[in-house]
């Protein structure tokens, strides 16, 4: 199935999605028990980026280059996850209390975040290594963090270096990250310490429409109703009414190009009501990047394309502190949490086309997402995102031959459970 047709099968499989807000709420319990010495460390396996590899090393960062945006991310507890699996499993039980039965962020928060004490803490200990704390996630399952890479080095006993791959210059943390033991164990990944970004998962494709100036025929949203059967749907009016579908990016995007493609797919013209864009907060300067919206524009137009009467959201981030498309340090993985961990949610169907193997984004961030995704689905969002154009050669870019064995796509592999797949 091609990127467009998988990208409507995803959105017309979401279209019948509701949110209702759930009532239990079960109060987090103190897991940082003992004092917090920053000379009793532990090492936080897994977080060195799987990319900071010595054949790429430019050697070590500046020390005095500013790092903005880090956050320590937190894992459930064991008795958290077990109640969370069970939780997950009720509300899709038609015979359980909980059925549909959604939380909403704040009551996930009370449930499945760390508690007051516990976060009081960590912040605290992050002060007194001269870090600066910017905040706390409404989940209350990370705390960010701001300060020089010198500093950051100091506090998470790791070294940042710089490295080039396939041409493209990127830092990363070359050792995992040591941190006191009052909490190491509890730490599931350490965000914000390089600037490797997700990949849209589309490489060979562009959209266009069936033309009938050339006699070429491309795919048009009228053509996908007749191959999905989608007409009768239409016609008992489930066409998106009432619905809304969250599109996540990492770009600038130009709405003529939307109204272009609404007009010609004859579909309602773009309004303040049906199209909104929203750019996450505190991811710095957002500038148009042309791969990027390309990529953009195909899921923004394709989703209004099926569900044609939805509310679309661009849910966009900046460059963070970059100052160029290639040298981000937010993402479109920091819009994806954001469209997860907003109140009230933005939508509760979320579609993302960004993604990488699971071999270059490591084990610590592939279950942070796994985590986020768990969350959604609790507060009755559902997640659709991309398997990639490559099979399973999903490590292997831009070349003609596969070298790096069988691989699968994050965040639609098997360990980012709950997560539709197109």
């Amino acid at each position: 199935m091609n990127k467009a047709c998988a990208h409507l099968a995803g959105a017309a499989a979401l279209l019948f999605f509701s949110v209702a807000p759930g009532s239990t709420q079960i109060s987090s319990r103190d897991r940082i028990l003992g004092s917090v010495d920053s000379a009793d460390t532990a090492t936080v396996r897994g977080t060195a980026h799987p990319l900071a590899q010595s054949r790429f090393d430019q050697g070590r960062s500046d020390p005095i280059q500013q790092l903005n945006g880090a956050s320590l991310v937190f894992r459930l507890s064991p008795a958290q996850q077990a109640d969370l699996n069970r939780l997950l499993r009720e509300q899709q039980d038609p015979s359980s209390p909980n059925y549909h039965q959604w939380l909403t962020p704040v009551q996930y928060a009370a449930r499945f975040g760390m508690t007051k004490n516990d976060l009081a803490k960590v912040t605290s200990w992050l002060q007194s290594q001269g870090l600066t704390v910017d905040g706390i996630s409404r989940s209350r399952t990370e705390v960010s963090f701001s300060g020089t890479v010198g500093q950051i080095e100091y506090a998470l006993k790791t070294e940042l270096h710089n490295y080039s791959i396939e041409g493209e210059q990127h830092f990363a943390n070359a050792l995992d990250v040591a941190l006191p033991a009052a909490f190491a164990s509890e730490v599931l990944a350490v965000r914000g310490l390089n600037n490797f970004q997700p990949k849209s998962r589309l490489r060979r494709v562009s959209p266009q429409f069936t033309s009938s100036i050339t006699g070429n025929h491309f795919l048009a949203p009228g053509d996908f109703a007749t191959i999905y059967d989608l007409h009768s749907l239409y016609s008992a009016g489930i066409d998106g009414s009432g619905q809304t579908i969250a599109v996540v990016g990492q770009t600038l995007i130009s709405t003529t190009d939307i109204d272009a493609f609404r007009t010609a797919a004859g579909l309602p013209a773009r309004t303040s009501s049906n199209f909104v864009q929203v750019q996450v907060p505190g991811t710095g300067t957002a500038i148009h990047c042309s791969g990027d919206e390309t990529e953009a524009d195909l899921d923004l137009e394709w989703s209004e394309g099926v569900a044609k009467n939805a509310q679309i959201k661009y849910i966009y981030a900046g460059l963070g502190t970059g100052t160029a498309c290639d040298h981000r340090t937010k993402n479109a993985f920091d819009a994806l949490k954001y469209a997860i961990e907003s109140d009230p949610a933005p939508a509760p169907i979320i579609s993302i086309s960004y993604g990488n193997c699971e071999a270059n984004l490591g084990t610590s961030f592939v279950r942070t997402m796994q985590q986020w995704a768990q969350e959604a689905n609790a507060q009755g969002q559902t997640i659709s995102g991309p398997a990639g154009d490559d099979g399973a050669a999903d490590c292997d870019v831009k070349v003609t031959s596969a070298t790096h064995g069988l691989a699968v796509d994050v965040p639609a592999s098997g360990d980012v459970q709950n997560v539709i797949v197109r």
